[in-house]
């Protein structure tokens, strides 16, 4: 099955919503390792991303304090 990179994306929003972002980690480690899905993602949407799976508790911190 082919994977893009919006179901990648939506795969660790889905995980991290569901308060599990271990569950994540698989889809990342192929949105940073894969070119072909790496060129379809700005810089900012890979940061946001490893944020929410690596750490996120800083990334609920940085969203708390911009609302």
């Amino acid at each position: 099955m082919p994977e893009g990179p919006e179901l990648c994306r939506t795969a660790v929003q889905h995980a991290v919503d569901r308060r599990q972002p271990a569950l994540g980690r698989s889809y990342l480690w192929r949105l940073w390792s894969e070119h072909r899905l790496r060129r379809h993602v700005a810089p900012r949407v890979l940061l946001r991303l490893t944020l929410l799976v690596r750490a996120p508790w800083i990334a609920r911190l940085v969203h708390r304090s911009l609302s």
